[in-house]
């Protein structure tokens, strides 16, 4: 079997990118990149990537990744990672067709059927009781027993000087609304300095915080260690990284408590396995950032069933996306907070292929 062609389909109102590998045996596999700068990732698929995986089997993963990333060192870094994310993982879902199986059998086999998630908010505008309702609702409907909110801005969209008050005051009115008894994640997305999260974690402690995630520049290792030594909550970190070295330094340093490499940013299903690996050999968890209602939920889902290290609650975008969900034959919904990882061939990730290539923009 040879790879003959890679193409991309995004459209950025959609918050989509994704791959699709044909090859000469007539099975096609379907990949998604991080929702991130698409036209982007595109381009680095059709000039940098595409042009050397013509040709060689789906199967040759390493070899593909080898071509894709190493021979592209001079243009190394988040975007080639996440550009090479989608297409490993449509390699991916050529495999599975190809033997008839889901994907978690390449990986390990089962470990686990079901995966329990929590429910992530991505309102950062609202008000804090605005906030407090819509997750407290989504709690209630979806059945979890744990949730995430944004605090702060963005790192690098934020106002010079953080409203660490009003986040403190979303923080109180998302406990009040969900109870004593369900879990509660703050996500700050590099918002804070290490003095400015360490006042807004005095102001939010009460409020029983089950893990603190990227509350400084996701870069700065000593900023992460002085938080891991004086605050009695996990740090989750990684989501936005992909370089194996990078994990390695926060968890030799003890700079974390939880991973969070994404399979659509820090190369596919291949290079989370090593990230799994890395966590074992230190004792910390693997619990992937997802955001996606779409292909990348799905592969989060064949990395559950075949990792040991992903023992934690998995992510689950609340915020609806149509736009990005109308490929899909068929929404993901959770079952009492829970989702049990399906066994069709590939990753799981039934396609609208005619609605896919109707509607969004081809990059071939």
């Amino acid at each position: 079997m040879k790879i003959t062609k890679i193409t991309s389909y995004i459209h950025p109102q959609y918050l989509t990118h994704i791959v699709q590998v044909e090859t000469d045996e007539g099975i096609t596999g379907y990949g998604e990149c991080s929702p991130m700068s698409v036209y982007v990732t595109a381009q680095i698929i059709h000039d940098n990537i595409a042009p050397k995986l013509i040709g060689l089997n789906p199967f040759d993963i390493e070899t593909a990744e080898k071509y894709a990333m190493t021979n592209n060192y001079k243009i190394r870094g988040q975007l080639l990672a996440m550009s090479w994310s989608g297409v490993e993982l449509a390699l991916r879902d050529i495999q599975g067709k190809a033997l008839g199986m889901p994907v978690y059998m390449l990986l390990g086999g089962r470990f686990r059927d079901e995966v329990e998630f929590y429910a992530s908010s991505m309102d950062r505008t609202s008000s804090p009781e605005k906030v407090g309702e819509d997750v407290a609702r989504m709690v209630e409907e979806m059945g979890v027993s744990c949730c995430k909110i944004k605090v702060g801005g963005r790192i690098g969209s934020t106002k010079d000087i953080p409203d660490l008050e009003n986040d403190a005051a979303k923080v109180r009115a998302v406990r009040e609304a969900i109870g004593p008894h369900c879990r509660l994640i703050l996500d700050c997305n590099s918002s804070y300095t290490v003095g400015q999260a360490l006042l807004l974690w005095e102001k939010v402690a009460p409020y029983d915080i089950y893990h603190f995630e990227e509350p400084c520049p996701y870069w700065d290792l000593r900023a992460y260690q002085t938080l891991a030594e004086k605050l009695p909550v996990p740090m989750n970190i990684g989501e936005q990284d992909w370089d194996l070295t990078v994990f390695r330094e926060f968890l030799e340093n003890r700079a974390c408590h939880i991973v969070a490499a994404d399979p659509v940013k820090s190369g596919g299903l291949t290079n989370a396995k090593r990230v799994a690996a890395l966590c074992r050999a230190y004792n910390v968890i693997y619990a992937p950032h997802n955001t996606s209602r779409a292909i990348g939920f799905a592969a989060n889902m064949q990395l559950a069933a075949c990792t040991p290290e992903y023992s934690y609650y998995q992510e689950f975008n609340i915020e609806p996306r149509p736009l990005q969900e109308q490929f899909l034959t068929q929404q993901y919904r959770l079952t009492n907070g829970k989702f049990r990882v399906p066994d069709l061939p590939g990753l799981g990730a039934p396609l609208d292929v005619e609605k896919l290539h109707r509607i969004a923009i081809c990059v071939e």
